[in-house]
């Protein structure tokens, strides 16, 4: 898996790439070594920023069937 991003020394890998622009991915979803699971937006790509959310896995399959 490819390291995305480390948060308070809490390294999250990509796990699915939801959306990218030009194989920059803008919404993914990622998992860290706990098995915690995040998703991630890109608001800014110029700069680089993003908003990373804590999740787990039943919301993540209810996103992904349009069920929430």
């Amino acid at each position: 898996m490819k390291k995305c991003f480390t948060i308070n020394d809490n390294e999250l890998y990509l796990v699915l790439n939801l959306v990218d622009f030009n194989g920059i991915p803008l919404y993914f979803i990622c998992k860290d070594n706990t098995g915690q699971y995040y998703i991630c937006l890109c608001y800014d790509i110029d700069y680089e920023k993003y908003i990373i959310v804590k999740t787990d896995i039943d919301r993540i399959y209810k996103l992904l069937t349009q069920n929430i």
